[in-house]
């Protein structure tokens, strides 16, 4: 492939945005953007991209196998994690690189580990999954790397490092600081889908190992510089719950400013002082993210079942992709195949339609254990092909 073909690919698959949800983009869609990438030197910020492009597909494909839609690819999830492990490693060591450009690829470096225990945990049905041996104390080692190069850029650079970098990496460190308590490992999500301004956009990929056995125990959560609160259906962790004000660093993140130097036993003088606030802060993260999962509401829709497709797009895309649905809220979902479904026999339906319509089944399957829901869905994904061939015809 050529440089024109691989820079082609990177802005369609970022072009995706926070619209289509994580593990949503078909895999053959995914594999043309790979093979467009292959042995393409791009720049450092691309080359992230490129790397998550790999780590996405990787949780694709063990996503539709876990939803039994084997698929056709000859892709493996292994391989993949090491492609984006060595992209990700070239940016994060390069000198010369934009220190956060640098950071942004030593965060998603870290995170490489968790998602290979992810593949590995999750390759089948919920009934046989088994957890994997999760080495935290790596990821968390790079998480703190990389938020160390991000504070001194800002340092030097004031007003010039993005604050939601800092909002998120907080976040990250503040989940993972207690994970042998609370159980929860957080990991960023794929640049695509960070979006600011997007109420779709999720950060963080928080996975509930204690939950694992019982659904996919993963959940997206969105980081805001706003209060917390629960939009779209994805847990938000809003700037509040940062604590940065209690205490002291020269660029005003306080509790990033904490947990470094604790990680690295720093300014031992204020040791006692930088442990209370830390376990005030971990405690509000562990306990607001609890709240929030166990708390959601069943979802609520009603629409016209000819007419209402437009509403129903909207509305399914709303959601989070990663939110654990259960039976109570298969009539809302139910109310939103309808359209779809009418849709799609009378040959309305644009292969991204199609796509969701697959993704709608495969839920309820998940949900009632049917074994019809994958093969209807395995039959919807072929037909996307087709349509998207009679297009180009």
């Amino acid at each position: 492939m050529s440089a024109p073909e691989a820079a082609r690919a990177q802005f369609e698959y970022m072009a995706q945005g926070a619209e289509v949800p994580f593990v949503h983009i078909p895999v053959g869609q995914l594999e043309g953007w790979i093979q467009a990438t292959e042995g393409e030197h791009l720049l450092a910020h691309r080359e992230i991209d490129m790397a998550w492009l790999r780590m996405e597909t990787a949780m694709t494909i063990v996503s539709r196998r876990r939803a039994g839609l084997e698929g056709d690819t000859e892709l493996a999830p292994e391989a993949l994690l090491d492609s984006a492990q060595d992209r990700l490693d070239k940016v994060g060591l390069q000198n010369a690189n934009d220190p956060v450009v640098r950071s942004r690829a030593i965060l998603a470096s870290g995170s490489v580990g968790l998602y290979r225990s992810a593949v590995r945990s999750l390759p089948a049905s919920a009934e046989d999954t088994e957890i994997t041996t999760i080495d935290i104390g790596a990821a968390y080692a790079k998480q703190i790397e990389a938020a160390e190069l991000l504070m001194r850029a800002a340092t030097r650079r004031r007003g010039s490092v993005p604050l939601h970098d800092l909002h998120v990496q907080t976040t990250l460190l503040s989940l993972n600081a207690e994970t042998t308590t609370t159980e929860l490992i957080a990991m960023p999500l794929p640049s695509r889908l960070q979006e600011e301004g997007d109420v779709r956009s999720v950060d963080i990929l928080v996975w509930d190992v204690s939950d694992a056995r019982k659904s996919s125990g993963l959940y997206a959560a969105r980081v805001s510089a706003g209060e917390s609160a629960l939009v779209a259906g994805h847990v938000v962790f809003g700037s509040n719950l940062l604590k940065n004000d209690g205490y002291p660093s020269e660029i005003g993140q306080g509790t990033l400013q904490a947990m470094i130097e604790q990680y690295h036993r720093r300014n031992m003088r204020r040791s006692h002082e930088r442990v209370r606030h830390l376990d005030s802060v971990l405690v509000a993260h562990a306990r607001h993210f609890m709240d929030q999962i166990t708390c959601t509401e069943a979802l609520s829709f009603e629409t016209d079942p000819i007419n209402g497709l437009s509403e129903a797009r909207q509305w399914y895309h709303g959601i989070s992709p990663l939110r654990n649905l259960t039976e109570r809220d298969s009539t809302a979902l139910e109310q939103c195949i309808n359209p779809f479904e009418n849709a799609y026999w009378a040959r309305e339906l644009s292969p991204e339609d199609i796509m969701t319509l697959a993704w709608l089944r495969v839920e309820m399957g998940n949900i009632f254990q049917r074994t019809d829901e994958p093969a209807h869905a395995e039959d919807l994904f072929t037909a996307i092909e087709e349509r998207t061939a009679e297009q180009q015809d």
